[in-house]
């Protein structure tokens, strides 16, 4: 998809001005099943604070949909998100990944 595309580059000034606002509206509008990589580049947005504001609950729970969704992981990102949270965050973004699970598997 185009906008997930367009959504990199423009997160990461590559070829364009950098404009994480831009960026973000690309990835949200690409985060679609079929493109575990918005959901990832949204989780990165979520937890470096780039064109939002910081926060590693959401930035977890986009992150583990793009595993889900077939993106390959990564232990470090998601233990430095992690590191982030308290055990009730950490349960919080649980729930909220396991309701859109249970949504995307009737689908």
């Amino acid at each position: 998809d185009r906008r997930r595309v367009l959504g990199g580059w423009g997160g990461a000034g590559a070829g364009v001005p950098k404009d994480s606002a831009t960026a973000r509206s690309l990835y949200e509008r690409a985060a679609t099943p079929g493109q575990p990589t918005a959901f990832k580049g949204l989780a990165l947005m979520y937890a470096n604070g780039e064109g939002v504001a910081a926060d590693p609950l959401h930035a977890r729970v986009l992150y583990l949909q793009s595993v889900e969704l077939g993106m390959k992981g990564n232990a470090a990102f998601l233990s430095a998100i992690e590191a982030r949270l308290d055990a009730t965050q950490l349960k919080e973004s649980d729930r909220q990944f396991e309701s859109w699970r249970h949504a995307h598997a009737s689908h």
